[in-house]
């Protein structure tokens, strides 16, 4: 008997638990979940795989006549990869971004799948 109520005891404590929003950002995203840096030290590895990589938008160039976009996503150490995409997006300099897309260890870039911004 004792058991049973430390059993319910514990099933209640841990589907009580509170879920940050961090945990449920790009929980509906395809792909290998992986950092930069990870990626540039493994090329070969990654290679045409569908990876999931958070970071920070920079150096944003937007190519308005063919509707492409280019710029580098960015972690917390400083590390950086070149991400393209051919679909016009609402993505701005410094928006943090989860994204998923397909990695070119020959070009060395990733081409944009799909992505969701960090609420601020």
């Amino acid at each position: 008997m004792k058991k049973l109520i430390i059993l319910i005891l514990f099933v209640i404590f841990t589907s009580c638990s509170p879920k940050n929003k961090s945990d449920e950002m790009g929980q509906y995203i395809a792909g290998l979940d992986t950092r930069i840096n990870r990626i540039l030290v493994n090329k070969y590895a990654f290679e045409k795989a569908i990876v999931k990589i958070r970071g920070k938008v920079k150096q944003l160039e937007r190519n308005n006549d063919v509707g492409s976009i280019r710029f580098q996503l960015t972690d917390r150490k400083g590390s950086f990869i070149n991400i393209v995409s051919d679909k016009e997006t609402d993505l701005q300099e410094n928006d943090y971004i989860i994204l998923s897309g397909e990695y070119d260890s020959a070009e060395n870039l990733i081409e944009l799948i799909d992505y969701e911004k960090f609420p601020i």
